[in-house]
């Protein structure tokens, strides 16, 4: 199952090529990408899951996103992980389908998440970003880190919300 951690109600486990069909429901859904960037047809999804399947094994970027798979019934309910940014810093991740909203599952990923990565990966420091519109990611990052900065981002048109989190020594 490639198992990396697990929470209460979710396994943490590598994705696989037999996820596509729900890897890309998610990531065509107009709802889900609104804030990261614009859907994905099906056949993008497919290079994509493969490119994120390749980062298990390539060593040219530090690039780890999992599934986060269901306990009870096995649905493939999103992903996170980690990952250096653009700006070669440690940043946490997650995505969710758009039917596992406002269940807290986005809490319960992030705080597990920053967990493993401390614990686990033994790192010092991680950020996160959100779309200041992206209100539920804001509220999980309000909660788990402390706010930086705000930025505007020239690509997306946007302005962002970037949070920090030090390892507790």
């Amino acid at each position: 199952m490639s198992l990396i951690f697990e929470t209460d109600r979710f396994i943490i486990r590598r994705l696989r090529v037999e996820d596509i069909e729900d890897f890309y429901a998610m990531q065509g859904s107009e709802n889900v990408m609104r804030y990261i960037k614009a859907p994905l047809n099906y056949e993008e999804s497919v290079v994509e899951l493969g490119k994120f399947i390749g980062y298990y094994t390539g060593t040219s970027r530090y690039f780890l996103l999992w599934a986060i798979e269901s306990k009870a019934d096995s649905d493939f309910v999103g992903l996170c992980g980690v990952y250096h940014n653009d700006s070669k810093e440690n940043e946490i991740a997650y995505r969710l389908r758009e039917q596992f909203w406002g269940m807290r599952i986005g809490s319960e990923i992030a705080k597990s998440l920053i967990y493993y990565y401390f614990s686990s990966l033994k790192m010092k420091e991680i950020v996160a970003s959100a779309d200041e519109d992206n209100i539920g990611s804001v509220k999980i990052l309000e909660r788990e880190m402390g706010f930086v900065e705000r930025v505007y981002s020239e690509g997306r048109g946007c302005f962002t919300r970037k949070y920090v989190l030090l390892a507790r020594c």
